[in-house]
């Protein structure tokens, strides 16, 4: 690992560990002073650890990045604008992961039941939300955690095709982003202090998830 990366990741545990401390305390300001610099650091860390970098996935961090910003705005427009970035950023890992499958070696019979236990998994969300989130986001948040499944699908395709630590790292890092942004429909929502500690487990899965994402990478 060159020099350059380690100090990137040095800088990211750092900073990822005094915003989940703000996060947990409800500071704002440490949370707007420490969250836009984490996908920042991811990309250069990414960047320089491989000899030919995959411009999907630095399109994918750089929208997780756009979505990060966006999402500390105030009001529904920002949280609306946040989410398209964090689809973009989706469907940029989707090309990164189709560049790495074998289609003809996946296991249909294995990922087409996990695919469904995702959509259970929304359909509860949405159900156990419906009396929270405003009308006009029900469908787009619904569409938004299927383009995340369809992401995770595609990371196991990957996985399978592929097989090896990186791989199954970065299968690790997308299921933990889908549990993020389920996470976050339910503090932003629902507002359950009790059961989410406000951003604290959501923001915890999203930095670890993106990290795995980021190191699965960073070994391919």
């Amino acid at each position: 690992m060159n020099t350059i990366t380690t100090v990137a990741l040095i800088i990211l545990t750092v900073d990822s560990i005094i915003h989940l401390y703000g996060t947990y305390k409800c500071n704002r300001l440490i949370r707007r002073l420490t969250k836009w610099l984490l996908l920042p650091l991811m990309m250069i860390a990414y960047y320089f650890a491989v000899p030919s970098p995959n411009l999907y996935v630095l399109a994918a961090f750089f929208f997780s990045w756009a979505g990060d910003v966006l999402l500390l705005g105030r009001g529904p427009q920002f949280f609306v604008l946040g989410g398209i970035a964090f689809l973009l950023s989706h469907l940029c890992f989707i090309c990164a992961y189709c560049t790495n499958i074998n289609f003809k070696q996946v296991p249909y019979a294995t990922i087409i039941p996990i695919l469904i236990l995702f959509i259970a998994i929304i359909y509860m969300v949405s159900r156990n939300l419906r009396d929270f989130i405003p009308k006009m986001l029900k469908f787009p948040m619904v569409g938004y955690l299927m383009a995340n499944a369809t992401m995770n699908a595609f990371a196991m395709m990957q996985m399978f095709s592929v097989p090896c630590t990186a791989t199954i790292t970065i299968s690790l890092g997308a299921l933990l982003f889908f549990w993020s942004d389920v996470l976050l429909f339910g503090v932003r929502f629902h507002k359950s202090d009790s059961l989410y500690k406000r951003h604290f487990l959501e923001m915890f899965a999203y930095i670890l998830g993106e990290f795995l994402i980021c190191y699965g990478f960073m070994q391919m």
